[in-house]
C-alpha cells in the first residue's frame, strides 16, 4: 500500500501528526518499547508464581515448579512452548511476581497497571514517547489495546480495529466518505501551496509562539514528506482465521521501530480465537491454549526482531525492550464452574535490551498475596516494598533515560534492569 499526502491532507490528518514539542535529531536509536497485554487476566500459578506453597490455593493439576538458573517458573507438558521460550530466551527475561493492581474490575485495571491510577494521566509508552530527545511521525504507536493520555495527547497515533489509519493515509477514507480523490497534476499543486504557504509563515513570523508553531509546522511537513516519499509501512490488520495475528502485529510493530517512526508500541493478544483470558469458566482449559500460542508467538518474535537493524545499522533488538503482562491475575480457588475469578496481584515480564535477564524477581506469599522487595537487590524482604504498577512505570522510566522516580513518584525496581 503506497501512503500519499493526498489521504493525509483530505483527512485532516496532518494536524494529528504534529509533535507536542520540538526535539533535537538524534542519531543513535532511543530505548524502545514493545508493549503487550494478554487482556482479560492471565493465571499466574500456571507459568509464574507456584502457589504450591498456599495452603489455602486450589492447584492447577498439570504444572511443576522449574528453574533454569535463578529464572523460576511453572513447568507443563500442556504448555510446552513455555519451557521452550525460557531455555532459547530466558538469559533475556526477567519475570516480576507480586504485582499488586488494587481492582478487579477489567476497566480499571487495565487503566492502573498502565499509568498506576485510575484518574486522567498518561500512561507509560505515552510518558515514554512524550519524553523522547528526537522527533517521531507516531511516537507511541498503539496497534490495538488500551491507551490513556491526558498531557500528551497529540503523542499517540491509533492504527485502528478496521484499518483506520491505513484507510486515512492512503485515501480509502476520503472515497468511502463520498470524497472525490485528487488527480496527479491536482496534488502536485496543492502540495506546492502547502509548502510556500508553510515556507511563507515561517520566513513572516516575529519570534515567540508564532515563530515556534512555523517550526512545527514545518517538521509537521517534513513527516508528510516521508509518507509522501513511502517510508511507512502498511498499518493494515491480519486475521488467523478466528481472531487477530498477534505475529502479523509484531510485524508491524518491528516495522515502525525499525523506521523511526515510533518509540513506543502497543498492542493486546486477546487469546486463541479472541477469547481473552477472562477464565470464569473451564480455567485450565483456556489458560492452556491462551499461554501455549502467546509464548510460541513471542519466540518467533524475538527470532525476527534479531534479523531487523536499527537506523544506524545497528540490531533493532539491541535497543528493544518487551513489556508482557495482564491487568489482573487469577483467583487462588476454583469457582463452581471449575474457573478463577479476578485476583488483585499478577505478574508480569520484561524481555530483551537492558533487562537482568535469567531471573524472576518476587513471588507470593502463604496467602498467594505478593511478597515485599528489596527494589534494589530483587529478594524478598520483610523490609522490602509491596509492588505495584507504579514502580514497574518508573523502571521503564529509568529504562528509558528518564528519572523515573521523579515522573512517577517512586523508586524504580534496579533489580530488574542489567
Amino acid at each position: 500500500m503506497a501512503w500519499t499526502r493526498r489521504g493525509v491532507l483530505a483527512s485532516g490528518l496532518a494536524a494529528s501528526l504534529w509533535p507536542r514539542t520540538l526535539r533535537s535529531a538524534q542519531a543513535d536509536p532511543e530505548h524502545r518499547f514493545v508493549f503487550l497485554l494478554a487482556r482479560g487476566g492471565w493465571d499466574t500459578s500456571m507459568v509464574f508464581a507456584s502457589h504450591d506453597h498456599c495452603p489455602d490455593a486450589e492447584l492447577p493439576g498439570d504444572g511443576t515448579q522449574a528453574a533454569l538458573g535463578d529464572l523460576s517458573f511453572v513447568d507443563s507438558a500442556n504448555r510446552p512452548s513455555v519451557r521452550s521460550f525460557f531455555e532459547t530466551w530466558g538469559d533475556r527475561t526477567c519475570i516480576v511476581n507480586g504485582l499488586e493492581v488494587r481492582s478487579v474490575a477489567h476497566l480499571r485495571c487495565r487503566q492502573l497497571v498502565l499509568s498506576g491510577t485510575a484518574g486522567a494521566s498518561d500512561d507509560w509508552p505515552t510518558l515514554i514517547a512524550a519524553h523522547a530527545s528526537r522527533d517521531y511521525v507516531l511516537p507511541n504507536l498503539v496497534i490495538s489495546g488500551p491507551s490513556y493520555a491526558l498531557e500528551y495527547v497529540s503523542e499517540v497515533a491509533r492504527v485502528g480495529g478496521a484499518d483506520q489509519l491505513a484507510e486515512l493515509v492512503d485515501g480509502r477514507a476520503l472515497s468511502s466518505s463520498g470524497g472525490v480523490p485528487l488527480g496527479g497534476s491536482v496534488e502536485e499543486r496543492v502540495d506546492a501551496w502547502v509548502k510556500a504557504r508553510a515556507s511563507s509563515f515561517a520566513d513572516a513570523a516575529q519570534g515567540g509562539q508564532e515563530a515556534r508553531f512555523g517550526e512545527l509546522y514545518a517538521s509537521a511537513m517534513a513527516d508528510m514528506e516521508r509518507i509522501k516519499g513511502g517510508d511507512i509501512p502498511s498499518f493494515e490488520m491480519a486475521w488467523n482465521g478466528c481472531g487477530r495475528d498477534l505475529g502479523v502485529d509484531l510485524s508491524m510493530a518491528f516495522d515502525g521501530l525499525e523506521r523511526d517512526l515510533c518509540r513506543c508500541v502497543m498492542l493486546e493478544y486477546r487469546g486463541v480465537c479472541g477469547f481473552t483470558w477472562d477464565s470464569h469458566d473451564n480455567n485450565e482449559g483456556q489458560q492452556n491454549g491462551h499461554y501455549e500460542e502467546l509464548f510460541a508467538t513471542l519466540g518467533q518474535a524475538l527470532e525476527e526482531l534479531e534479523d531487523r537493524v536499527a537506523s544506524d545499522g545497528s540490531p533493532l533488538a539491541d535497543h528493544v525492550t518487551f513489556v508482557v503482562f495482564s491487568e489482573m491475575g487469577r483467583h487462588p480457588q476454583y469457582n463452581a464452574q471449575n474457573g478463577r475469578d479476578h485476583w488483585t496481584w499478577t505478574s508480569a515480564m520484561l524481555i530483551g535490551a537492558g533487562v537482568a535477564g535469567g531471573r524472576t524477581i518476587g513471588a507470593v506469599s502463604e496467602s498467594c498475596t505478593g511478597e515485599p522487595v528489596d527494589l534494589d537487590e530483587g529478594v524478598i524482604s520483610d523490609a522490602g516494598t509491596s509492588l505495584l504498577p507504579e514502580h514497574l512505570g518508573s523502571t521503564l522510566c529509568h529504562l528509558a533515560g528518564l528519572d523515573g522516580e521523579a515522573i512517577i513518584g517512586v523508586p524504580p525496581l534496579l533489580a530488574a534492569l542489567s
